[in-house]
């Protein structure tokens, strides 16, 4: 059954209204260069759960507050973060502040693919595998504010290797990033190099299981709702399993499983799918089960929450 989810993609840029933009290469958008109703965007996406189409996203903050949710994370982002979500995400938008100032760059995944799979591009990729959160300072962020202009102008011009210069310009951008990050995680390691002892081997191992685990989760969710299936993957016990993940987040393995089920009833659900389709689509035995199971996790019933406007 082909699934319906509420995405965010060139079309939802289309409808915000987009600053500049390469038609299916790089689009840009934010509250500086043009107005953005705060109240109006944060009300339409208050609580939605999203799927990320097709684009990467840079999302920088030079203002005011912006709360985002992704892969079971909740995050806050303040003056001078930096914000990444890559294409196939899931996340929910959590509001932001009524002063709230941003600009972002979407790259179309056949314009970013290059960018970050080349050979010479392993900085690059690591930044990517870093985590979605970033910050830089003041100096480090009117910096990329100024290849975003530098990016924008390129785009509105005449210019006739435009996108090879804006590769470029992307391409210093996010080495930049790189670099800001790897010098703030050596500072974190000078500071805990007092720590230093015999667990940490033991610790790099279990952050290894963790990582594989998340990735399994958001691979197989749909399908495989028991951690004992995760487990067998890993090719370590259940119980051995749980305790790493406790130890390494605070939270249970079947938590991760139950949060992941819940945003994709939540997308499925808004997108118009029969409650009944929405529960085999997700692998439970019967609709009734699936309603139990939605009613105990969001207090709900998908009936409720999808006719709730």
């Amino acid at each position: 059954m082909k699934k319906s989810y509420t995405k965010v993609d060139y079309s939802t840029l289309k409808e915000q209204g987009e600053v500049a933009s390469l038609p299916n290469k790089i689009t840009l958008h934010d509250n500086i260069c043009q107005y953005v109703d705060v109240k109006r965007t944060s009300k339409t996406y208050l609580g939605m759960p999203l799927r990320i189409e097709g684009v990467t996203i840079f999302l920088f903050c030079l203002r005011g507050e912006i709360n985002i949710k992704l892969s079971f994370k909740d995050y806050t982002l303040r003056k001078n973060d930096i914000f990444i979500v890559q294409s196939g995400q899931l996340g929910e938008f959590h509001g932001m502040s009524d002063d709230v100032q941003f600009f972002i760059i979407f790259v179309h995944n056949e314009f970013c693919e290059p960018l970050t799979q080349a050979t010479n591009s392993s900085k690059v990729q690591d930044l990517m595998f870093r985590g979605p959160y970033h910050s830089c300072s003041a100096e480090n962020m009117e910096e990329i504010y100024t290849v975003y202009k530098y990016i924008l102008n390129k785009i509105r011009g005449n210019y006739r290797y435009k996108e090879d210069v804006i590769k470029g310009y992307l391409h210093a951008m996010l080495h930049n990033i790189y670099s800001w990050s790897a010098q703030e995680e050596e500072q974190e390691q000078k500071l805990e190099k007092s720590n230093v002892n015999e667990d940490n081997e033991g610790t790099k191992r279990h952050m290894e299981l963790y990582n594989r685990f998340i990735e399994l989760v958001q691979k197989h969710f749909a399908q495989e709702h028991k951690i004992g299936f995760y487990a067998d993957k890993l090719c370590i016990t259940p119980k051995y399993m749980s305790q790493i993940i406790y130890k390494v987040s605070g939270r249970f393995a079947k938590d991760f499983i139950r949060d992941s089920l819940v945003i994709e009833a939540k997308v499925l659900l808004k997108s118009g799918m029969p409650i009944q389709d929405v529960a085999y689509e997700l692998n439970f035995n019967s609709p009734t089960f699936f309603s139990r199971f939605f009613k105990e996790a969001t207090g709900s019933t998908p009936f409720d929450y999808q006719n709730d406007r």
